[in-house]
């Protein structure tokens, strides 16, 4: 934070000023100052300006990577463990990955449902993979969403037992109106869940219903 004089109000404590702080042993009591503390010290008609630093681990190369992360996930403990793990992307090429899980649970007693997803997903990666090449012929990325650009992209044309596979998976799935509707109705039950308890004293449960809602919609 500066002013609009351009003195300095706040910055990130570096492990330098936290040293300085609390003493090479760390014990130390005293709190590290906060942006809150500076401008409680402002007047309401002062202006300053706010300059923002990407994390130490975030390269400026990254930093596409990181806004994306950071637009898109909405709870950072909890986006490792959903189907498209994102949090690691902004790392440096050597350890940045892309991770996700697709695998269903329950059929693992079912061997063409396992060898269908293990050969889906690895020749998802190969190709995907093969887009980002940059020298030679590579490959190129679907121009719309749909099931047969899939297919074409995985070059799954002639593998029969594969397209079988998709087929079965496709067989499996809710008709996407009826997913909708699905949708809409459980939407509907948190809405009128939320509802109830706002205006009841547990407050508790009215801010966990509104996070089940928020995360419904997002």
């Amino acid at each position: 934070l500066y002013s609009s004089s351009g003195s300095l109000l706040w910055h990130v404590p570096t492990s330098a000023d936290l040293q300085a702080l609390w003493g090479a042993d760390g014990q130390g009591g005293a709190e590290p100052p906060t942006p809150w503390d500076a401008l409680e010290s402002l007047d309401d008609n002062d202006e300053i300006r706010c300059l923002f630093s990407l994390p130490d681990e975030v390269k400026p190369e990254c930093l596409d990577l990181w806004l994306l992360r950071d637009g898109l996930v909405l709870d950072r403990h909890g986006s490792r463990y959903c189907k498209l793990n994102l949090m690691r992307i902004a790392l440096p090429s050597d350890k940045a990955t892309l991770e996700f899980r697709q695998f269903p649970g329950g059929d693992f007693n079912q061997t063409l449902i396992i060898w269908g997803w293990v050969k889906f997903l690895g020749l998802l990666v190969t190709h995907a993979c093969a887009c980002a090449v940059v020298d030679g012929p590579g490959a190129t990325l679907p121009e719309t969403g749909s099931e047969e650009e899939l297919r074409n992209f995985l070059q799954m044309q002639s593998d029969t037992m594969l397209l079988a596979w998709f087929r079965d998976v496709q067989n499996r799935l809710q008709p996407p109106h009826q997913a909708l509707s699905t949708m809409r109705s459980s939407w509907e039950l948190l809405w009128q869940r939320w509802l109830a308890l706002a205006t009841s004293s547990d407050m508790d449960e009215a801010c966990a219903a509104w996070r089940s809602l928020f995360q419904a919609t997002s």
